[in-house]
């Protein structure tokens, strides 16, 4: 119905760019916003994040989790894509909820001029002036929609080296070979003690030690995958469901399996362990985790930013 303009999207008093994917998870959505977030503070724009919050209590009801000054939520608030954003992001802005529309009224009103929507593709209730689509190549991917909705998007973004695979090739030939398609790449940026304000480790003190290393992402092949790229080879790995909660049961457990098997450390993904560091964990067994970000080929910012600049400042 909104390709037919049955439905029309509704607009907002801000400029509204939107990231998103054609398949279910682990695409690298949330990163690419963060950097996008951060290219847009560095050229001295007022910016927001607005998210669904994925399992949070806001995820239905809505709520601003930062002004741009401090968090004012949790975790369990906020849903855990929407709280490491928030931590990413000083200075910016970051509203959750399902209702996007109200989340950028509520920013515009604040005085926030760009909103970054994370994982939006899907949501056509929202009208906006950019729309970038991240490719997943694999051929295990579950999708959304059709393939043929990347006509809509304005640039494509897919990982370096990667092939299309079918459909997505037949697509980009036949309806999307004239939209840009710019490279990315994920880089492990350290290892941190889970904690605050703490420096990183150096990638060499884990090589010799018995290491526990564990999940609860989309893809924890890639996870996995970035520790060797370190010089870490787990000797046990776990892998729990996306978004997993770690219960106090699943921290029983693991630090049981910790003494018993006697690992020197625990390593975990940025975005578990905002959950984990605020279970009590013996000193015996530390727990790190790794920090990564998206590095995208600065011809994309180029082409953004051109974008940004031919849509006219809007008013509240």
């Amino acid at each position: 119905m909104y390709a037919t303009e049955i439905l029309k999207p509704k607009t907002v008093p801000i400029k509204v760019i939107s990231i998103g994917n054609l398949t279910f998870g682990g695409t690298g959505k949330t990163p690419a916003t963060i950097e996008v977030i951060r290219f847009l503070q560095k050229k001295n724009k007022k910016v927001c994040l607005v998210i669904r919050g994925y399992k949070g209590r806001w995820e239905k009801s809505g709520g601003i989790l930062s002004n741009g000054k401090e968090i004012l939520g949790t975790w369990q608030e906020s849903g855990d894509e929407a709280f490491l954003a928030a931590q990413n992001l000083p200075g910016a802005g970051v509203f959750v909820g399902g209702n996007r529309h109200a989340s950028c009224v509520k920013a515009a009103q604040m005085g926030f001029e760009i909103a970054v929507l994370d994982d939006a593709f899907q949501h056509r209730k929202l009208y906006r002036d950019v729309e970038i689509v991240l490719l997943n190549q694999g051929r295990e991917s579950f999708f959304r929609e059709f393939s043929s909705s990347l006509k809509r998007a304005d640039i494509l973004l897919m990982k370096k080296n990667a092939a299309f695979s079918h459909p997505l090739s037949s697509t980009i030939k036949k309806r999307a070979s004239m939209i840009p398609l710019h490279r990315y790449r994920i880089v492990p940026q350290g290892i941190y003690p889970a904690g605050k304000s703490k420096p990183p480790t150096a990638a060499d003190f884990f090589k010799d030690k018995k290491i526990l290393a564990l999940c609860g992402i989309a893809k924890p092949e890639r996870f996995f995958s970035l520790l060797n790229e370190l010089g870490i080879e787990p000797v046990r790995r776990i892998i729990y469901p996306d978004h997993h909660p770690f219960p106090n049961s699943s921290i029983k457990k693991i630090m049981e399996t910790a003494r018993r098997e006697k690992f020197s450390a625990i390593i975990t993904t940025e975005k578990d362990v905002i959950k984990i560091e605020q279970t009590s964990l013996p000193k015996e067994h530390p727990v790190y985790y790794l920090r990564i970000r998206m590095d995208i080929e600065k011809e994309f910012y180029q082409l953004l930013w051109s974008k940004l600049e031919n849509i006219p400042d809007k008013k509240p």
